[in-house]
Order: C-alpha cells, then structure tokens, then sequence
C-alpha cells in the first residue's frame, strides 16, 4: 500500500501520474477544486469557479458540484472521524488526493444530498480508478466507503463543523447555545448579498433587473441597509447583463452597514485605510458622489488594480488609489482625513458559512498576530484623523479580540477618542456575515 502514502521528496500525486484526467463532471469538479483548496491555498470559490468555467455542465451538475465543495469543507473534520472509523491505516499517511476522494464519498453517503448509497461508492470509486488506474487506491476507497455505508449517519452535530479551538472560543465568547447556533451557522448556504448602485437605479428597479436576467433567482430586499438585495439561485453573476452594466456590487448586507457608519458628507477628504478589492470603497465612493475626496489605500497592487476596474463598471469617480502597508507606515497618503475606514485584516470568522475553507487553515498564532497587526493599523489611522473627525473601526470576525476589545484598547491608548456608535452582527441572529464595527470621534484634545 506505499503508493497510498503522501508524496515523498521525489514523489508524485496520483492525478500526475495518471494516464487520463479527472472526468469533467461534477465530482470530477469537485475533486480538483478541492485539491486546489487543500494543496495549493486556493479559496473554494475561485477553485469552484475556475473549475465550472471550463466545463460544459448543465445547471444541476454545476450544482451539485458547488454543495459537494462547500459540503465538504464544511464538514471536514467530522468526515475525517468516520473515514478514521474504517480506514485501516491514519489518514494523515493517506495520499492527499485519495483523502480528499474520501472527503467526497463520506459526505454523500450523509444523505444531504440524496444520493443513493451505492451510487456514492460508484461513482468515487471510478473517480480514483480513473484518475489512478491502479486497484489500491479504488480498493481501499470502495472498501472505507462499503463501511460508511453499512452505518450511515446524518450530519446533525454542527459542533463536528469547526476546529476544537474555534468553537471553544466562541463558548467562552457567547456561552454555549450561541456557540452551537453559530457552528450551525457555518454548516449552512448563505444568501449572496448584492448593493444596488444608486446611479443606475432604486433598489426595486434592480429586483427587477435581476428577475428578467436570472428568472430562477429568489431575492428580497435587505433589512439593515437600504442598499442590499439578497439573492439565491442567482447563477454566474459576471454573465448577468445587469452586472456588466453596473446596476450592482456583490457584497454582504453587513459589509454595507459597516461602511455606512462613516456618514459621508460632502467635501470631507475620506481614507478607506485597508480597501481590498474595493466592495466597501466603490461604496464610499457611491455616498461621496463626487462631492468628496477619497483616497483607497492597500499593500495589495493587484487588488488596488480589481477596485479601479470596479470603479470603472459602477461608473464612479473621485478616487485615488494608494498602494501602502500601513503596518510600515503611511506611504503617500495625505492626512489629516475627516473620515477613515478600517476595515482592518482578520481572521474572517464571520464569513465560514460563505468561505469554509478558513476554518481549516486558521490557527491560534494566526489569530494573535492579526491582532497585533489590527492594533499597529488602527493606531497609525488615528494618527491620520483630523480633530472631530470620524473613524469606523471594522473587523469581519466573531472573536472579541479582533472587535470589541479593539476598540476599548485604542479608546484607552488615544485620551479623547470616544465611541459613538457599535455594532456587532452575529450570522444565526441578523442574517448577515458576522462583523463587528465602531464610530469613533476624534475630540479636539484626542492625541495620536
């Protein structure tokens, strides 16, 4: 059984060893999306749709393809449990690819998605002998497989779906029944929030839009921004005439309602200190309207490069991007500004129903050093604020490090800084991506 061991200092993956590719069909998708995830540190959903662009699929095998991934990743670690259940060697010594198979299998034998049990053990198993030709592999999947079936059991223990550490955090932060709603949370599809874009219309004009373009699509308006339309069923977004035509932005609901807190008013001069790939920027720059000036700043040229496109499709203006580590220091930026926005990097706990695969990658040092990183930031963004000016502190996490007492440690370091509004969502209770924000004002004797 050496060939189903990982790959040594010379050794090769079963898929480049293989004599013929990985089928193009939905588990085969599913499959290389999946190793992309694992192996190489692709985020699911440009591993997902890389793999659907290139395919000829219909709409229900690009659909079973996507929960296969998302399913998957949501529920790696009790997958995992019950492949080590049958499995007669660890499964850290597996090949990646053949674990990965594993993954698969397991996770239709649950019965999510109501695939019959020996078309689960089928079809992976001529997936593996496919890729591999060679019996070892298929024999041990069939055979891990054959065991899972005889006892199958739903995935109902959502606690399964996260990393000992995360979940034990989220008790100490929440106690345990929120704890367990949000290790629910992250096991379920999320609604796609979109923004409309006030310049080509209301938001009902686009619920419209979008009901000729994806007639299968469910939406209804969001319930904490005027902006946002959530959606499901939407299909490709890029291929949506209303998308290319800049009728709206994909982004979260909370998302929205943490950059409307900054509370634009015309001839402020404006920083979004850490804009990304721009969702929150082509939004401030949705509120300026031209009537302010607004600098983006991010370490990232290639993003700073995604949001100039993005401000191209909306149709907006006045922007001026900065490319600069703010951890190093303020580069080309012009301070003082009346509004900054620090939507800070994070551990993005608030997104793993959306981006499973964080949950696997994250540890506890990660989350330590992004703390730090947060302070330096927010630190040298109040540096920058103009005397009454306003900063709104966000981080897209569940951890109270990363929020709350964020916010309480900079309010303690800067004399003079004082908390005007928060807010805190929570997925299971608002429905949206889970956040944390704060509207600081900087008083005449604030000190940098």
């Amino acid at each position: 059984m050496k060939s189903l061991l990982k790959r040594g200092s010379g050794g090769e993956t079963f898929l480049q060893k293989s004599c013929s590719p990985v089928p193009s069909s939905p588990r085969g998708a599913a499959l290389r999306a999946l190793l992309r995830v694992e192996r190489d540190g692709a985020y699911a959903a440009a591993a997902l749709d890389a793999e659907l662009a290139r395919s000829r699929m219909s709409p229900s095998d690009r659909g079973l393809a996507t929960d296969l991934v998302l399913g998957v990743l949501r529920w790696r670690g009790a997958l995992d449990a019950r492949i080590a259940r049958w499995c007669h060697r660890p499964i850290e010594q597996l090949d990646l690819e053949v674990l990965v198979a594993l993954r698969l299998g397991a996770y239709q034998l649950a019965g999510h998605l109501r695939v019959p049990p020996h078309a689960a053990v089928n079809e992976t198993v001529a997936l593996v002998r496919s890729a591999r030709r060679t019996t070892a592999a298929a024999g041990l999947v069939n055979a891990v497989l054959r065991g899972i079936s005889g006892s199958p059991e739903p995935l109902t223990d959502a606690r399964q779906a996260l990393p000992e550490w995360i979940f034990t955090k989220l008790e100490r932060a929440y106690g345990p029944e929120q704890a367990h709603a949000l290790a629910a949370w992250s096991t379920e599809a999320p609604w796609t929030g979109l923004r409309v874009n006030p310049r080509r219309g209301s938001r009902e004009e686009l619920i419209e839009r979008l009901r000729v373009d994806a007639p299968d699509a469910v939406l209804r308006p969001g319930e904490r921004s005027p902006l946002a339309v959530l959606a499901r069923s939407l299909g490709p977004v890029a291929a949506l005439a209303s998308y290319r035509e800049g009728w709206f932005a994909v982004q979260d609901e909370g998302a929205q309602v943490c950059a409307l807190l900054l509370d634009l008013e015309p001839g402020q001069h404006v920083l979004d200190a850490c804009a990304g790939r721009g969702g929150k920027t082509t939004l401030l720059a949705s509120m300026a309207d031209g009537r302010a000036t607004l600098d983006a700043a991010d370490r990232s040229p290639r993003k700073l490069e995604h949001l100039a496109a993005e401000i191209e499709r909306l149709g907006l203006g006045g922007l001026r991007t900065v490319s600069v580590d703010l951890e190093v220091g303020s580069g080309d930026l012009r301070p003082p500004y009346d509004r900054i926005l620090a939507d800070v990097p994070c551990s993005g706990t608030g997104t793993l129903s959306r981006r499973p695969e964080i949950r696997w990658r994250l540890t506890p040092g990660d989350v330590e050093r992004l703390i730090e990183a947060q302070r330096v930031i927010l630190d040298r963004c109040l540096s920058m604020l103009a005397p009454h000016g306003v900063l709104v502190y966000c981080a897209c996490s569940l951890f109270p490090e990363e929020g709350v007492d964020q916010v309480r440690l900079a309010i303690q370091r800067h004399p003079g800084l004082r908390l005007d509004r928060e807010v805190t969502l929570l997925p299971h209770r608002d429905g949206t991506d889970g956040f944390h924000a704060a509207r600081l004002v900087r008083q005449d004797n604030a000190q940098a």
